[in-house]
Order: structure tokens, then C-alpha cells, then sequence
């Protein structure tokens, strides 16, 4: 069964699917101030997905990237903070 971020252990994607690109982000790079990435995790249709590490409530997270070509699509955006709003519950 995969491993949700807030079960404190080693985050893992369902179904990694092979990145499609280069990288949006590398290990140790801090984004927006708040979150340093561990590892990458898996490419997909939308965009990318990441471990990283919350410096402000220390612990792992997944990170999740959308490409921009998809972030112009309103019914793609709602869909994309649907799922963020029901992983994180």
C-alpha cells in the first residue's frame, strides 16, 4: 500500500511513471522558501512529483508540480487542488 507523507516514513508514489523532461527542481534546492526537496519521485501527464522536507512543520511532504501548458486549463487547476485538498486530509 503506498506510503501517505504524513505517516512520517519513506514517501512513494503509487505508479512512478519515468519523468517526461528534464527536472523542474534537483535535491537540496529549497522552494519558495519553505520546502527542500529530498528526491525525485515520478513524471507524469500533468507534471512532476517530489519529495521534500516542510522547515516549518518538519516532516516530509510530497511536492507536486503542473506543467504550464496544463495550468492554463481552469478544469485542470480544480482538479489539481481537488486531489491536494483530499490527499492532505
Amino acid at each position: 500500500m503506498p506510503q501517505r507523507p504524513d505517516d512520517r516514513s519513506e514517501t512513494r508514489a503509487a505508479f512512478p511513471v519515468p519523468a517526461t523532461g528534464p527536472q523542474t527542481f534537483h535535491a537540496e534546492q529549497l522552494v519558495a522558501d519553505r520546502f527542500r526537496i529530498v528526491r525525485f519521485v515520478a513524471g507524469g501527464g500533468m507534471g512532476q512529483v517530489y519529495e521534500a522536507e516542510d522547515l516549518e512543520l518538519h516532516q516530509n511532504l510530497a511536492l507536486k508540480t503542473i506543467r504550464p501548458e496544463i495550468a492554463q486549463d481552469e478544469r485542470a487547476i480544480a482538479r489539481f487542488k481537488r486531489e491536494a485538498f483530499w490527499r492532505g486530509r
